[in-house]
């Protein structure tokens, strides 16, 4: 088993990244990455800004589990609507901001 405090760990990096994301959306509607590239996190729902830690945790979390294998990386390939796996979970997707 992998010590969850070991941020070499498969759960210890996850929980890092849900912290990393519960911290950052409510700030930005989106991570680091995304305020750089002037993006944001939407709703395909409602267009509503994505900027709750809840959203942001799960969405990070997600996001760090799919690198553990390729499908949900080429996943952006062939999706009409550039949604990986984790957007589509969590029924999200990354917009320009105006």
């Amino acid at each position: 088993f992998d010590d969850p405090y070991n941020p070499n760990s498969i759960f210890g990096w996850t929980l890092v990244s849900a912290v990393y994301g519960a911290v950052l959306y409510p700030i930005w509607s989106g991570n680091l990455g995304h305020k750089i590239l002037g993006l944001k996190v939407i709703s395909i729902e409602d267009g509503s800004d994505q900027n709750r830690a809840g959203v942001g945790a799960i969405r990070e979390a997600l996001k760090s589990l799919s690198g553990l294998v390729f499908f949900p990386l080429i996943w952006l390939l062939w999706d009409d609507n550039r949604q990986n796996l984790y957007d589509k979970i969590t029924k999200t997707i990354v917009v320009k901001k105006k």
